[in-house]
């Protein structure tokens, strides 16, 4: 089973969880800090809760998509 990636991100941070982390094309600027610590910024496991809960909602989006279309082409046959 071959893939085709579609999409690769980058970003660079610096300064850990008391730093910044910036996206290469820029969209994403962003100041981190440690839970908790009621400093300015986002942590970084809020991100990564947002980013890999995108990601699945979109995959049960198209996968939801390819069976709804495997149902309908099973009900003309």
């Amino acid at each position: 089973m071959s893939q085709t990636i579609v999409y690769t991100g980058k970003t660079r941070t610096t300064g850990g969880r008391d730093g910044a982390s910036r996206s290469s094309d820029g969209e994403l600027d962003i100041a981190l800090s440690p839970p908790g610590s009621n400093r300015a910024g986002t942590n970084p496991e809020q991100l990564f809760a947002a980013g890999w809960s995108a990601c699945f909602l979109g995959a049960v989006g198209k996968a939801a998509a390819e069976q709804l279309l495997a149902d309908n082409l099973q009900s003309l046959n």
